[in-house]
């Protein structure tokens, strides 16, 4: 409960107020349950992901050969 007014000369200032389920209370009636979260498909195997490990071939080759001919100086 709360006071509807706090305003001194106000007529209905010691008039409560009673808060209903559609105040935000909980209410008692039962609830639906939830849907179920929607369900994601995985996605192929495409060109970007190809290009995507080749770059890391690539990268790592380089790399390596970058420590070989630094170890000869």
């Amino acid at each position: 409960m709360s006071q509807a007014s706090s305003d001194l000369d106000d007529p209905f200032a010691n008039a409560t107020v009673e808060a209903g389920p559609e105040d935000g209370m909980i209410s008692e009636e039962p609830v639906g349950m939830a849907p179920p979260p929607p369900q994601y498909r995985k996605q192929d195997f495409s060109i970007y992901s190809i290009l995507l490990i080749l770059s890391f071939v690539f990268l790592m080759f380089a790399a390596i050969m970058f420590f070989i001919e630094a170890g000869k100086y």
